[in-house]
């Protein structure tokens, strides 16, 4: 058993295996279509549906913080995951300019021990998606989007 606090709460757990270390690599993303991402666990699809002229707000909601629908004439295939890597920066949603993905982790009150092991969705031009977490400003759905692209990353 171990003990030990995370920010405002003191939690006790079962003592991981601690030889799970970062995820190495990177791996390609289909798009459209299904990708098996074996290192995390997860099995992620993606499909490109017409938006019309509806505004954003007029979306959906996402079913949960494992999809996301992105503007995907914004996106630069090809579409890869990998973890993070030292000085990865994004924009995320909302925010009015880029931060640095560790200090996003630490904002977002991501545990330690996951920052290495969590998925990050990037196209040719840096992280779009922090898996579960939130998209970049760049590929946010906008008035005059025309294509979606609906990724959707469920337990393998």
């Amino acid at each position: 058993m171990t003990v030990y606090r995370r920010y405002r709460h003191l939690i006790l757990a079962v003592a991981e295996d601690q030889t799970a270390g970062p995820i190495e690599g990177e791996t390609a993303v289909a798009c459209p279509g299904r990708t098996i991402l074996a290192d995390w666990g997860l099995v992620v699809t993606t499909e490109i549906v017409p938006f019309g002229r509806a505004a954003p707000v007029d979306v959906e909601p996402n079913a949960s913080r494992f999809e996301e629908r992105l503007d995907f004439d914004q996106v630069r295939l090809p579409l890869t995951v990998r973890a993070r890597r030292p000085g990865d920066r994004f924009r995320p949603l909302g925010a009015t300019g880029s931060k640095k993905l560790s200090d996003f982790f630490i904002d977002a009150k991501v545990p330690p021990e996951r920052r290495e092991r969590t998925a990050i969705l990037c196209d040719e031009l840096g992280p779009i998606w922090i898996v579960g977490h939130r998209i970049d400003e760049r590929v946010r759905l906008r008035r005059d989007t025309s294509r979606v692209l609906k990724i959707v990353a469920r337990p393998q």
